[in-house]
């Protein structure tokens, strides 16, 4: 049975990605509406302005943001909406059907770290993925009650580092509004 229904996952691998704004030094904060949360990001992400998904399974996104390097490097951030609420205190009981929607995303079997992210509980998948090829998503998902977030921060070889100290710098700064 699903407890969630409308909820959750999160693309995978990027098709297009349309970007705007220009790189500066220090920080920016991403501060989107219809999202109950903030982050700083490097400045040298850009801002995307239109993400196509190529996989996903669960419900559709009620809304996707992104920040990143390039198509394929980047932190983007979906916003679902729930059947249940979901709290600190019930996290437990949906922990099986996100550990089976990133598994299946994944195609491997998955279990999720509990975790607890700008005062949101959740759970976190790492996972290789087939496109873009040695292509890798560390993938948060948080609750907040009837809204579900996933926090993707997916990247290549290329240019894992960077958006790896992209994605350490929005998760150790993200708070809710």
């Amino acid at each position: 049975m699903r407890l969630l229904h409308v909820s959750a996952l999160t693309a995978v691998a990027l098709l297009a990605v349309s970007w705007g704004g220009s790189a500066s030094g220090g920080s920016k904060t991403f501060d989107e509406k219809g999202f109950a949360f903030t982050f700083k990001y490097p400045s040298s992400f850009q801002k995307a302005t239109s993400i196509t998904t190529a996989k996903h399974a669960g419900g559709s996104a009620v809304d996707r943001k992104g920040v990143g390097l390039d198509r394929y490097n980047l932190i983007f951030v979906s916003r679902f909406q729930l059947r249940i609420s979901v709290t600190s205190k019930n996290v437990a009981q949906v922990r099986n059907e996100t550990d089976g929607l990133f598994s299946q995303l994944f195609g491997k079997r998955l279990r999720g770290k509990r975790i607890m992210l700008g005062g949101l509980p959740g759970y976190e998948y790492r996972g290789a993925l087939s496109k873009p090829p040695q292509g890798r998503s560390r993938i948060e998902v948080l609750f907040d009650h009837k809204v579900e977030y996933t926090v993707n921060c997916q990247s290549t070889p290329k240019r894992r580092a960077e958006l790896d100290r992209g994605c350490s710098q929005a998760l150790g700064t993200l708070h809710q509004k």
